[in-house]
């Protein structure tokens, strides 16, 4: 897979970690049934293979709320599944412009039934902090957007890759390809780290990926980061940088 493509994340990891946390809690409840038989659940079986062909293996989504049955006692993850995502706050609704560009991108017949989009609602105890308190500043967003595209061969990369750059470019078409903060938009979320809003060539809005991501917070973690990590230790493509 080239460097243009080091947005995507293996999911072999994921899932042999999640069999290994399962494997271990199924000990765990083991044990506490024998000292009281009144606790027994679900008798543990396994292994369990998890291939292609597997709806578990094919849409992770779904793998995520139908992957164990019982306490399997090891996962076998055969293969792996490639998964990108990129995200944006709302402050409100999105415009009809950007919600007719959302349903004629879910469905057109360029993405596959892994392709999609979540709305994560939030509000709540998440404005009670205030926008300078943490390293997130966006405490009025009402919503988290979550594009992604799921797929298990490595000959479908191009495509899936360009069926959720151009949504997203397209979704945010009239602020440079990305979420840029206004009256819509509040930035992006870090947690899904996207390399492409560093990349000029899909951010062209003039908005740095990290105003993205932390808005006016930004300065304060470069303070942060040249006390406790002043050589750079830790580091990747959009880790916060030292001041200048």
């Amino acid at each position: 897979m080239s460097q243009d493509n080091r947005a995507t994340l293996g999911r072999r990891g994921l899932l042999t970690a999640a069999g290994a946390l399962a494997a271990g809690l199924a000990g765990t409840a083991g044990s506490a049934a024998a000292a009281d038989p009144a606790r027994c659940g679900p008798v543990p079986f396994g292994p369990v293979s998890v291939r292609p062909g597997d709806p578990r293996y094919e849409s992770p989504l779904l793998a995520d709320s139908q992957r164990f049955v019982g306490r399997p006692d090891e996962v076998r993850v055969v293969g792996s599944t490639q998964q990108v995502g990129k995200a944006a706050y709302l402050k409100r609704s999105y415009t009809d412009t950007q919600l007719s560009t959302i349903y004629r991108h879910l469905t057109n017949d360029t993405g596959t039934p892994a392709c999609g989009m979540l709305l994560i609602g939030y509000g709540g105890q998440v404005r009670a902090v205030e926008p300078t308190a943490t390293a997130v500043a966006q405490r009025d967003a009402v919503m988290k957007a979550v594009f992604h595209s799921i797929w298990a061969k490595e000959t479908d990369d191009d495509a899936d890759l360009t069926w959720l750059r151009e949504l997203y470019r397209e979704v945010y078409g009239d602020t440079g390809g990305v979420p840029v903060p206004g009256e819509v938009s509040d930035g992006s979320y870090v947690n899904y780290p996207d390399v492409d809003l560093a990349d000029p060539s899909w951010n062209t809005s003039g908005v740095p990926w990290h105003t993205l991501y932390y808005k006016d917070n930004y300065p304060r973690l470069q303070r942060v980061k040249a006390r406790w990590d002043p050589l750079d230790v830790f580091h990747h493509a959009l880790s916060v940088q030292l001041p200048r």
